[in-house]
């Protein structure tokens, strides 16, 4: 009985750890809009969990004077970002390796990192601050 015991605690342990890990996100606007959208599925705090983050295909965050968006890494499975109208001034998803999509105008980017993203097809990224808008990007033409 003691064995079965332990070994259903360690299991509800472990399951808990690995299933209540969360996303870092720093920014209040930007975890404030995740949230809004309905993506913290267990409404913990208000915080995002990896496990809600992923299967996330995709995400508009658009117009919520968001100026960091740090944690979007956590979704693997984005396929289509619109993130357009906010204050973000560095955007780094080189970990997101699905996107097709992303619109970024509008905002104050200075820093652009798609450098991985070798399946982006579609790219707005115009009303920025960005000295070279092609970071990484290849068309179907240059691959």
């Amino acid at each position: 009985m003691k064995k079965i015991t332990f070994s259903l605690l360690a299991t509800i342990f472990f399951t808990s750890i690995f299933h209540t890990q969360t996303v870092s996100i720093p920014g209040t606007n930007f975890e404030t809009a995740l949230v809004n959208s309905g993506i913290d599925t267990n409404s913990i705090n208000g915080n995002i969990l990896i496990s809600d983050a992923q299967g996330i295909t995709t995400l508009n965050i658009s117009n919520e004077n968001i100026t960091d968006i740090t944690g979007i890494s956590a979704f693997e499975d984005l396929v289509s970002l619109n993130c357009i109208n906010n204050a973000i001034t560095t955007l780094n998803l080189s970990q997101n390796l699905s996107l097709e999509t992303l619109v970024c105008g509008n905002n104050h980017l200075t820093s652009l990192n798609i450098s991985q993203n070798n399946v982006l097809r579609l790219l707005n990224c115009n009303n920025n601050s960005l000295s070279n808008a092609n970071q990484g990007f290849r068309t179907k033409k240059q691959a």
